[in-house]
């Protein structure tokens, strides 16, 4: 009973990481959308003045990250799945 209650503590998950340029050099103010494939729930987020982007409190399931940034290809990430109190750690690399 204990360790199902643990468990329904955490109902959601987190994705974050960097976004850089090919050079390797971080892109701050990129948009990055986070969409909950199954759900369809989509949540909008900037990276910060050094590139990192954080998205808390996800409900668990699979997701796509799009991202976009001027002067930069539109990037897309799929099959990002998040499970109970997991941190996705997802680095996006724009060209």
């Amino acid at each position: 009973l204990q360790e199902a209650y643990a468990q329904s503590q955490a109902l959601n998950g987190q994705i974050e990481g960097v976004v850089t340029d090919a050079n390797g050099a971080t892109v701050p103010n990129a948009a990055i959308t986070i969409k909950n494939i199954e759900r369809g729930n989509e949540l909008q987020v900037t990276s910060d003045d050094n590139g990192v982007y954080r998205a808390p409190l996800l409900q668990l399931g699979t997701y796509r990250i799009t991202v976009e940034a001027p002067n930069f290809k539109r990037l897309v990430r799929e099959g990002i799945t998040l499970s109970a109190g997991q941190t996705a750690t997802v680095n996006l690399g724009l060209e």
